[in-house]
């Protein structure tokens, strides 16, 4: 009996820290969800300190709001790595696709949502603006990579629609505000505002990235600790934005909020439904399809809340403005969080890419006959935990089975054919206890083989 008791101890600790890493993980993961209500709850107890830190300005820009509107492009462009866009560039179809619906389709929702008879009237404009706006700058391709999807062609789609964004969300608000007969928007100051606030700050970091070796491997080793940060300056934006406010959403209807937030979580399904039938429609692979169809239909809040900060506040209530886009933000997160479950509960099998154009694999010393063969790539099971929390899927390795006519292992011409192929690894990333992580997943297609044992791509 004694004897059993210094190992239970340990255990004890071990199950702690267990739940205690597990804990912290929870917390990182909902940083921004947990920021967003904690921010809502003190600016609506407590507006004074939100107020009064906003009041401060220089020309038309709030000092501290533009310092956080830019501290989260900044680190986008710190954070963004060149090789992940020459990646992405290689699925033309799903980018060309993805920019056209987040740019210039889904924003044509907003046409009919301006005209909605929600109360209060800000409501309406606040969603359209919402609609609008470019996808998600972090949380949409953090739930790529969860869904298995192409991370690379999900970081391309932010870079480049929220890049591409700056120049047409302002022309495209002007044209949505004056068609629901609401007051002009000053279209030229709005975009000079964006290409200050966004567009340099992201240039900024990149360019911060390439010149500085230091501040590259830090953006590298702390890249979660940098997402916190960004977050974290959306979440005072938001403070700072329902503080002014306060007054205002208090003494709005549950029953409007109910509202606004039903036609937000409407307007997301709708994004959703259309996207997924473009991309049966263009018959794009697995992994592309999860991509385009997560980061086509969300929507960023940083970039509607910076385009709310800057309109003029003798003519729009900017906190009533945001509460559409914070609430489509939430709904759209809980809503795409259900399909990545559901996604990531399939295993790789659903969502690996089968790579049956490589060409035959020629069996040795093989003159004639016909070989069964598959290449499969499958998602490394432990690289894709990205323990450097940078949300991108590190590493594959190739699966292949060969069999002749007869089946598995049989001998073809005298020769034994293995049953299976060892994988390998293709990431340069993988350890040795990547050797552990084997997958005997495989597909069959039909080959000849001819001449030396080897893969000859198509």
């Amino acid at each position: 009996m004694d004897s059993e008791l210094p190992s239970a101890v340990p255990l004890r600790a071990k199950a702690k820290g267990t739940t205690r890493n597990w804990l912290q993980k929870k917390f990182l993961d909902n940083f921004l969800i947990i920021g967003l209500a904690v921010a809502v709850a003190v600016a609506l107890a407590w507006p004074y300190p939100g107020d009064e830190v906003s009041q401060h300005k220089v020309g038309s820009f709030r000092i501290v709001t533009t310092v956080n509107i830019c501290t989260i492009f900044v680190i986008s462009g710190l954070t963004l790595d060149t090789q992940d866009i020459i990646t992405a560039i290689t699925a033309f179809r799903s980018l060309a696709y993805g920019l056209i619906a987040i740019l210039i389709i889904t924003p044509t929702l907003g046409f009919g949502i301006v005209k909605l008879p929600f109360e209060p009237e800000e409501f309406a404009p606040g969603l359209a603006i919402f609609a609008a706006v470019p996808t998600t700058l972090s949380s949409g391709v953090s739930m790529v990579n969860q869904a298995r999807g192409n991370t690379a062609l999900a970081l391309m789609l932010t870079i480049g629609s929220n890049l591409a964004g700056v120049a047409t969300v302002p022309f495209t608000i002007d044209l949505i505000i004056a068609h629901g007969g609401n007051v002009d928007i000053d279209t030229l100051a709005l975009l000079v505002k964006l290409l200050l606030t966004i567009l340099l700050p992201v240039i900024v970091g990149k360019g911060l990235r390439e010149l500085v070796p230091w501040l590259r491997r830090l953006a590298k080793e702390h890249k979660p600790l940098l997402s916190i940060v960004s977050n974290g300056s959306l979440v005072l934006i938001v403070w700072q934005s329902l503080s002014r406010s306060r007054d205002l959403v208090l003494d709005q209807r549950g029953k409007d909020v109910g509202i606004i937030m039903a036609a937000a979580a409407g307007m997301h399904l709708i994004y959703l439904v259309w996207n997924s039938a473009a991309t049966v429609v263009l018959a794009l692979p697995p992994r592309e399809m999860r991509s385009v169809v997560l980061m086509a239909s969300q929507k960023t809040l940083p970039v509607s809340l910076t385009v709310i900060s800057f309109l003029d506040e003798s003519i729009w209530d900017l906190g009533l403005l945001s509460i559409p886009c914070i609430l489509g933000h939430l709904v759209q997160l809980l809503i795409d969080a259900v399909i990545v479950a559901r996604w990531a509960s399939m295993g790789d099998h659903s969502t690996m890419d089968t790579i049956s154009s490589l060409g035959a694999i020629r069996g040795p010393g093989a003159d004639d006959g016909t070989v069964k063969a598959g290449m499969m790539l499958v998602s490394n099971p432990l690289a894709s935990k990205d323990p450097s929390g940078n949300g991108v899927d590190d590493g594959g390795y190739m699966r292949c089975n060969v069999e002749e006519e007869g089946g598995l292992g049989e001998r073809v011409h005298g020769r034994e054919v293995p049953a299976a192929l060892q994988a390998f690894s293709m990431s340069s990333s993988s350890d040795d206890s990547f050797q552990s992580a084997r997958t005997v997943f495989s597909t069959s297609t039909h080959m000849s083989p001819r001449g030396s044992p080897h893969s000859e791509p198509s």
